[in-house]
Formats: C-alpha cells, sequence, structure tokens
C-alpha cells in the first residue's frame, strides 16, 4: 500500500512540475490545469454542447479545448505550432478521428478504411493544425473532423462507387471527371472501398485473370494503375466497352460490372495516367 502511495506522489509532483514551452517562455502547466485540458469528462447537462462545440474524444472521455484551455498555447498573441503539436498531439494516441473527403459533387463522405497513402504523423499534423486553428479562432467545432483533401495536398484520385464516377484532382484543381464501371457486386467482385495508392503503372499491358465462368481470360489495355495490391485491381481502360450502354451507370448492379478493376473510357484514362505517379492516393469510396 505504502509503495503505491508513494507511487502516486512521485506521479502528482512529475505531472505539477511538467512545463511548456510556448514560444520563448516557459509556463508551468499544473496538475489542475493537466486535468482540465486532458480528462475533462462531459456530463448530463453538457451533452448537447459536446456534440456541437470544440471537443476531442479518446477512450479516457473528452477532451475539452475551451478558451481558458486554448489559451495557454496563445502568449502575447503569438502562437507556438510546435508547443501543440509536442504537447497535445503527444496525448492523443486514443483519439477517434475522422476522415472526411469533399467529393467532386461537393459533399462530402467519411473515409473509414486506411490501406495506403496515410501515417499517424500525418494524422497527428493534422489533429495539431486543427488545434492550431482553434487557439488563432480561426476553427470552430469538432476539431477530430480531419479534411483528407488537405492531408493528400489536394492531389489525388477519387472513384465514387455509386455514382460510377472517377475524378483526378491535382493541386486542388479537377482535371477529369468521367464515369466509369467498376466491380460488379451482383457477381460479388465490389471494388473495395478505402484509401490507396497508385503502386504501379504501366503502358501496354495484357491483363490475365479468371472469368465468373472460372475460365482463364487476357485483355489488352493501354494504359494500367495498380492500387489494391491484395485484389489485384487497378484503374485502366476498357476497349471491349465499345457502346455507350457498356458504360451505364447502373452496370456494376446488374451483371455488367468489372472483375473489380475501375474501367476508365480511353481518353479519360489517358489523362488520369500522364498525371499519376506511383505513391498517388486513390480514394474509393
Amino acid at each position: 500500500m505504502n509503495k503505491i502511495k508513494n507511487t502516486l506522489v512521485i506521479l502528482i509532483v512529475l505531472i505539477v512540475s511538467m512545463n511548456m514551452t510556448v514560444v520563448t517562455k516557459a509556463y508551468p502547466l499544473h496538475m489542475s490545469d493537466f486535468i482540465k485540458i486532458m480528462y475533462t469528462k462531459p456530463t448530463v447537462t453538457d451533452s448537447t454542447r459536446y456534440k456541437s462545440d470544440t471537443y476531442l474524444q479518446t477512450r479516457l472521455g473528452r477532451i475539452n479545448l475551451n478558451e481558458e484551455a486554448l489559451n495557454k498555447f496563445r502568449v502575447k498573441d503569438k502562437i507556438s505550432r510546435e508547443a501543440i503539436a509536442d504537447y497535445v498531439v503527444e496525448h492523443l494516441e486514443d483519439l477517434k478521428y475522422s476522415l472526411v473527403l469533399k467529393r467532386h459533387d461537393g459533399k462530402e463522405v467519411n473515409i473509414k478504411r486506411i490501406v495506403a497513402g496515410l501515417s499517424n504523423e500525418d494524422i497527428k499534423k493534422a489533429i495539431a493544425d486543427n488545434i492550431f486553428l482553434a487557439v488563432q479562432g480561426k476553427k470552430k467545432g469538432n476539431l477530430s473532423k480531419l479534411d483528407l483533401n488537405k492531408i493528400l495536398n489536394r492531389t489525388y484520385i477519387e472513384v465514387d462507387l455509386e455514382n460510377q464516377i472517377i475524378s483526378q484532382v491535382i493541386k486542388g484543381k479537377r482535371i477529369v471527371t468521367t464515369n466509369v464501371v467498376t466491380g460488379d457486386i451482383k457477381k460479388k467482385a465490389q471494388t473495395s472501398k478505402g484509401l490507396f495508392t497508385v503502386i504501379y503503372m504501366q503502358k501496354n499491358r495484357v491483363l490475365h485473370y479468371r472469368d465468373f465462368d472460372n475460365s482463364f481470360k487476357s485483355d489488352f489495355v493501354e494504359r494500367w494503375m495498380r492500387f489494391d495490391d491484395a485484389n489485384s485491381i487497378g484503374i485502366h481502360d476498357a476497349p471491349w466497352r465499345k457502346l455507350s450502354s457498356d458504360w451505364e451507370a447502373s452496370a456494376y448492379k446488374n451483371g455488367h460490372g468489372s472483375h473489380g478493376c475501375v474501367n476508365t473510357p480511353t481518353d479519360a484514362v489517358k489523362i488520369i495516367y500522364d498525371n499519376a505517379y506511383n505513391g498517388m492516393a486513390v480514394v474509393v469510396y
């Protein structure tokens, strides 16, 4: 029992003595401040406010980033991004965040699966940036909602499965948007959702695959960009789709979809290929 008490005393002393460096001056962060910032839990009366105010959710409760807490990172109207990143983000290992992409149609979609293209450091930086803006008074609301467009430097390939649309964005500008045909859901060959990256590119490739009737087939394509390595899925042209009806938005639902790849019109896939590179983000939703 005495050992436990001694340990607790040591922990309290450590927390009380914690210092946070902001700009060029050190300010003591006492245990009470630490608890206010890191472990403020909602009450019944606060339940509505917590949904709309500036809070980050963790397994330990909610981190209350109210004005009093945010002021701890503000000194003489100057803010230290480093202090925020080093001190706050360090404690957010259990953060429940959401990655939100602004789509080609202006709507927002939550990307839940990350296969490639995003590291823990990218996430931490995005959270720190949100907090930094909140301290400046430039951002309010849910700070755990991360702007995926921004994280990806507004450069990526976007595949909208529901509407059968592919779009390529380069530095915030959509250079191509067109219809596609994706994996056939009726035949259980639907294209996987998530965040991927282009991992292999090739011109004039012969694709070998097993058809739905279990026979082996081969098809020639002019442009090939593989992004889902586990399922051998990529973006490519589809010269066998010669009629306009072959590109109907319902094709992937009625038995005329692909084996999982993103079939793209030849003219559009040339543009995408010429502006793509290994490592480019591919967002499928």
